[in-house]
């Protein structure tokens, strides 16, 4: 079984790594924005999280909350793969998108 949805080689992460008791794939575009997408035993299925990175770190970056893409909350779960192929393809768009849209880049995820 495979731990993500294929993308079909659409999408390559820039690293894959261990997570709590499941993984994670850094995926990053050079608009400065990416995804954290995860899967572990406490996730909704395949998880994304939309990212705006700070700096070259793949540690460096903020949610980014309000897009059009999410709840509000800057995390998409139960991912297959079209939705994640489309989700990382609209990301990767940005900020051509958003314009009209006020995103919110947040540390933290509150309730």
């Amino acid at each position: 079984m495979d731990i993500f949805p294929s993308t079909g080689g659409a999408y390559i992460p820039i690293i894959v790594r261990p997570n709590l008791d499941g993984v994670q794939a850094i995926f990053r575009f050079t608009n400065g924005y990416g995804a954290s997408v995860v899967r572990f035993s406490g996730s909704y299925g395949v998880e994304l999280a939309i990212a705006k990175f700070n700096s070259e770190s793949l540690d460096d970056w903020d949610f980014v909350c309000n897009t059009g893409i999410d709840d509000g909350s800057g995390i998409v779960g139960w991912l297959t793969p079209d939705n994640l192929i489309g989700i990382l393809c609209t990301i990767e768009c940005f900020p051509d998108i958003l314009s009209g849209i006020q995103p919110v880049v947040s540390q933290e995820i509150t309730e």
